[in-house]
C-alpha cells in the first residue's frame, strides 16, 4: 500500500475500514479504499472514459474495472449517463450564455463552433450546442489533441 499522498494516512485508512465495518454495503467502501490506497484512479477514470465513448454510440454499456481487491462491474444505460451529467450541461449551458453576454454577441453572430475535448462527442452535448447554435456551425475537430495544438501555437505567438 502507498501512503505518498498526504490523504494517504494509516489514519485515513483505519477510518475508512471502520466505515466498512458499519456500512449496510462494505463492499462498496472497502473499492474505494483499494482505488485510494493502491493508486488505481487513473486507470479507473482511463476505464470510465472508455464507457463514456461507449455511450455516444450504444444504448448501455458494462463499465468493468477489475484489480487486486477491486471488483466493479456495473451496466450503464446511456439515460443514466446523461442523468448523471445534467449538471455538467446545466454549467456549460451557463458559460456560453456568459460568454455570449460578455462579447456582447447573439448565438447567431457565431461563425464556428470547434468541438475539442472528449465531452464535446457527447451526444447530449452536441444536442444542446445545436439548439443554442445551429448544427451546421458544429465543426469537428481532432478532439483529444487539438486543446493541446492550441496551446502550442498560443505558446508560439507569445514566445516568438
Amino acid at each position: 500500500m502507498v501512503y505518498g499522498h498526504p490523504a494517504k494516512t494509516v489514519k485515513n485508512h483505519d477510518t475508512l475500514e471502520e466505515l466498512a465495518v458499519k456500512s449496510s454495503q462494505p463492499n462498496k467502501v472497502r473499492n474505494l479504499i483499494a482505488l485510494i490506497f493502491h493508486d488505481y484512479g487513473f486507470d479507473f477514470f482511463q476505464t470510465l472514459d472508455l464507457s463514456k465513448i461507449s455511450l455516444s454510440t450504444n444504448s448501455q454499456t458494462n463499465f468493468l474495472f477489475n484489480r487486486p481487491k477491486l471488483s466493479i462491474s456495473e451496466n450503464i444505460t446511456k439515460s443514466d449517463f446523461e442523468t448523471s451529467i445534467a449538471p455538467d450541461l446545466e454549467t456549460s449551458q451557463e458559460c456560453i450564455n456568459e460568454a455570449l453576454k460578455l462579447a456582447n454577441l447573439k448565438p447567431n453572430q457565431i461563425d464556428k463552433v470547434i468541438l475539442t475535448g472528449g465531452f464535446s462527442q457527447v451526444p447530449a452535448f452536441i444536442h444542446q450546442l445545436s439548439e443554442i447554435f445551429s448544427t451546421d456551425k458544429l465543426i469537428n475537430s481532432n478532439h483529444f489533441t487539438s486543446v493541446a495544438s492550441g496551446l502550442a501555437i498560443r505558446a508560439e505567438q507569445l514566445f516568438s
